[in-house]
């Protein structure tokens, strides 16, 4: 899905975009990311660059993670390594200050390959990322599993699995995409993770699949450790209270 940001120092409004370039003759091999600004979300946008460089093309799904000036990129690559070799496989990469492209500086990869579907956080001095297994428009889902760090290059630590039952169905029958903080009367904001839906549609239209919210709760820190995300649970229905 596409990404925008607001660049307070540039007093502008940044969009990623990850499409296929003539996807008829190159298919997933010239998977890359559009870049663009605009003065308002709505628009219109002028793009800026059409292949953003980052260092391991062709690159599937990712997520901006901003910080105050400071941006960084999580996104799968190697998408078209030849069979039997690791393909789909995660790294964060800072972005240059505007925001426009990789500055080269990486994490390098971490976590298991063939995953997909990245978000980042941060909450309290830790920094957090979640993804799990390929899921293309799959109808069962996936799950989430938390990556922590104290820094967004890293190095990265693989923790636990919140979204999927010890079988590996997903509790949240869906495919991770976004995690946000909604603002509580409590101490602490209410963190939603969504999901797509696929396949989910009545009428059978990609555009129409539901989704999936669910809250995710931290268990308690212990020492110096990052606490961690308790496993997700189903629920019909939930409310996030007043703000």
């Amino acid at each position: 899905a596409p990404k925008i940001f607001w660049h307070a120092a540039m007093k502008q409004w940044v969009l990623w975009v990850n499409y296929l370039y003539d996807p008829a003759k190159y298919s997933f091999s010239r998977s890359q990311y559009l870049t663009a600004t605009a003065a308002t979300p709505a628009g219109p946008f002028i793009v800026q660059q059409t292949n953003a460089s980052v260092l391991q093309l062709p690159g599937g799904d990712f997520d901006i993670f901003t910080e105050g000036s400071e941006a960084y990129i999580i996104y799968t690559s190697h998408l078209t390594e030849p069979k039997g070799e690791r393909n789909h496989m995660m790294s964060v990469e800072r972005l240059r200050p505007d925001w426009l492209s990789s500055s080269g500086e990486s994490s390098g990869f971490f976590g298991s390959d063939f995953v997909e579907a990245p978000v980042m956080l941060k909450r309290g001095a830790f920094y957090y990322a979640l993804f799990d297994h390929c899921c293309c428009f799959c109808g069962g889902g996936s799950g989430a599993i938390v990556h922590t760090a104290p820094h967004p290059l890293g190095p990265w630590t693989a923790q636990n699995q919140i979204g999927a039952y010890a079988n590996g169905s997903s509790v949240t029958q869906a495919q991770q995409r976004s995690v946000f903080a909604y603002p509580h009367a409590a101490a602490e904001p209410v963190w939603v993770w969504m999901g797509n839906r696929w396949q989910s549609a009545p009428d059978g239209v990609k555009d129409h699949d539901f989704e999936t919210w669910l809250p995710i709760e931290f268990a308690p820190q212990a020492g110096e450790t990052p606490p961690l995300p308790k496993p997700m649970v189903w629920q019909d229905s939930w409310s996030l209270g007043p703000a």
